[in-house]
């Protein structure tokens, strides 16, 4: 099986950092199909990992052209703006009649995850060259992880008692709503270079949410007009960048993003 991984790099033109490496798309595709779990609930298309990664090279090429005439022109598919969402009950004494007693499990494309995948990465490469987010944030950083943190803080406990006698004080913060809650204007202005704002736009100007329940016909929809999406694999990181320009802000830094 042999793909000209050269035509493929067309979908990541150059930056404005020279020194960003190409990547295929083939390849992030190939891994992509690997990492993906075969059974999970499609989105409203109704098209699964289980579906993509049988359907073969040919289906493959022909998705490299797809994400390729997105990028170029800018664009996302309308289809990828419906999202499903799943309330699952809490539990305990909790009011059924009560919306807040319901937890939303988010349900999205699959094919619009594997182009967000590839927005990711490019975008991963970026923060990591020019350190946009702060050395302390850990979790959606390859190499930093929440255990990292944790053990940490162990450390630091363990050391002030034993070697200080002292106690520690730490602080746990719990960002209620924090997705839905991210202002989409600040966000694209610190994406506000190049071409991965606009997809960033185009991706979540517009969201709309189906909620699965035996009532609500299937007709029926909800607009979200704030925040971006639960479910993405997007949100995480874009996250991240809000609270990177909060600590940057706070420290009175001023910083520029490359993207």
């Amino acid at each position: 099986m042999h793909y000209d991984v050269t035509a493929c790099w067309a979908i990541f033109p150059t930056c404005l950092c020279h020194s960003l490496t190409k990547i295929s798309v083939i390849s992030f595709l190939f891994s992509a199909y690997k990492a993906s779990a075969v059974d999970k609930s499609p989105g409203d298309d109704g098209i699964t990992n289980r579906m993509i990664q049988a359907a073969g090279p040919k289906f493959t090429n022909l998705l490299h052209e797809v994400f390729s005439t997105l990028w170029v022109h800018e664009i996302q598919s309308a289809a990828w703006q419906m999202s499903l969402m799943q309330p699952i009950y809490k539990g305990g004494d909790k009011s059924k009649a009560d919306p807040a007693s319901y937890r939303g499990i988010y349900l999205s494309s699959a094919l619009a995850k594997l182009f967000e995948g590839i927005l990711i990465s490019r975008l991963t490469k970026i923060t990591e060259t020019h350190s946009t987010l702060t050395e302390n944030q850990l979790g959606t950083r390859s190499g930093r992880q929440i255990h990292d943190a944790i053990y940490c803080l162990l450390s630091i406990i363990q050391y002030n008692r034993s070697q200080k006698g002292l106690a520690t004080y730490v602080a746990f913060c719990d960002f209620s709503t924090a997705f839905p809650s991210i202002h989409q204007g600040k966000l694209l202005s610190l994406l506000f270079v190049g071409r991965m704002w606009k997809h960033f736009r185009e991706r979540f100007h517009i969201v709309k949410v189906r909620v699965l329940h035996p009532r609500i016909p299937k007709s029926s929809s909800v607009d979200i007009l704030r925040g971006v999406p639960e479910g993405s694999r997007l949100s995480p990181t874009l996250f991240e960048f809000l609270v990177a320009d909060l600590i940057h802000t706070s420290h009175g830094e001023i910083t520029v993003t490359l993207v």
